[in-house]
């Protein structure tokens, strides 16, 4: 299972709350993968990502920039191919990643 967890600014069109500058809300949402491959290799991460990315552009959400965190697991990040794909995915986008 991969976990994804998202934090962002409300979009009024989308979630119907008012954010000012003075008055700013995040809201925080879960996204759950899961996969009868318990690998989870870096194959499985892209396709997650690319409907992550996917289900946000689609609902109108403005997404600009990209924060991961990781929690060590080495088959799904800790490889060049997979730092690799996430650069360009982020090039590809134009979204910042960090």
């Amino acid at each position: 299972m991969l976990v994804y967890i998202l934090y962002r600014h409300v979009e009024q069109n989308f979630d119907d709350i008012e954010s000012t500058s003075e008055n700013q809300h995040v809201i925080k949402e879960y996204q759950f993968y899961i996969s009868d491959d318990c690998t989870h290799d870096t194959n499985f991460v892209q396709h997650c990502f690319d409907n992550i990315y996917e289900s946000l552009k689609s609902d109108g959400i403005k997404f600009n920039e990209h924060w991961i965190w990781l929690n060590g697991c080495t088959v799904q990040f800790k490889s060049s191919r997979s730092s690799f794909w996430l650069c360009h995915l982020h090039k590809k986008t134009n979204i910042k990643h960090y």
